[in-house]
């Protein structure tokens, strides 16, 4: 395979890869509130442990986090609205709204990343991509209409999933426009994972939550771990597709998420697929790819941001 081939091939392996990290790290929150977990002390110590191995990757290839003010306030910002809120949002529900729903709402932010774009005149308006948020709203009303009729829906639950990806959608543009000059992907994932976990320990400290309270049993930790890496391996593959591809082509990570979330729901935790559900994933996925399909949703963000 030649040089030219494989940097066609390889956003493309990024992007399936972590799109079905997403669905493993969606799956795997709800395994841990069934193992024990208090949601929002597993998403502080993932998010610590997956931070700090993607600093020792970063210092293993030579990459060096800078720690000026301009990179800090950049961390802690993205951390927030790209980390500690959606995940926190998304964990927190799931045991309400299940990973079959949860999952299907990561189809949303490429749809809010382009309507956000446009109202700040980052993006231009154009039909096709007009078509395509049409198509994810109607997405959205199926969706929101099959689980309300389950018994155990919870409208309040649901609406909090729905408010993850718009969190999602702020954080990809916040990165965009305010990605620091000269930086790479490497150097800016761990302090963002770090930063990320600082305001979920102010929150707990403030609810009452005790952060060092754990679940006993290996199956436990196994979670803990096996998310940590996921969260890492996300980061890090989520930011270098930013950096070289650009970050609508990016957010489609989430398009695939949703198959992986929803599949997984279905095969490993034994939930039910509602009748529009299907339906409704397929009306997300059509508009996220008449959103992202345009060549320039391709061009990277390099040192600009």
């Amino acid at each position: 395979m030649n040089l030219q081939n494989t940097k066609k091939i390889l956003p493309w392996l990024c992007l399936i890869t972590g799109g079905c990290l997403i669905g493993l790290r969606t799956g795997l929150g709800k395994l841990a509130v069934a193992a024990g977990w208090q949601p929002l002390a597993f998403m502080f110590w993932s998010l610590l442990l997956g931070g700090f191995v993607l600093l020792a990757a970063a210092r293993l290839f030579g990459v060096k986090p800078s720690l000026d003010k301009a990179h800090l306030t950049y961390y802690f910002i993205a951390g927030l609205i790209s980390l500690a809120i959606p995940i926190g949002l998304t964990f927190t529900s799931i045991p309400h709204v299940g990973v079959g729903f949860a999952s299907l709402c990561e189809a949303f932010p490429p749809l809010v990343t382009y309507v956000l774009a446009t109202a700040i005149g980052m993006e231009r308006l154009k039909m096709i991509r007009a078509a395509g948020i049409l198509c994810g709203l109607v997405g959205a009303i199926l969706l929101t209409l099959g689980k309300i009729g389950e018994d155990n829906a919870s409208p309040a639950w649901m609406l909090v999933a729905m408010t993850a990806p718009v969190f999602l959608g702020l954080g990809n543009i916040y990165r965009k426009r305010y990605w620091p000059a000269g930086a790479d992907a490497l150097a800016l994932a761990p302090g963002m994972m770090l930063a990320g976990a600082v305001p979920l320990a102010v929150f707990a400290a403030i609810s009452g939550i005790a952060l060092s309270t754990a679940p006993a049993g290996a199956w436990a930790s196994a979670l803990f771990i096996m998310q940590a890496v996921i969260l890492a391996a996300m980061y890090a593959i989520f930011l270098t597709l930013q950096k070289t591809v650009g970050v609508m082509y990016m957010s489609q990570v989430g398009s695939i998420g949703m198959v992986a979330g929803t599949a997984f729901a279905v095969a490993a935790l034994g939930e039910e697929l509602s009748p529009l559900l299907p339906p409704a994933g397929m009306m997300i996925f059509f508009g996220v790819l008449l959103v992202t399909r345009r060549k320039e949703a391709r061009q990277p963000y390099g040192d600009t941001g």
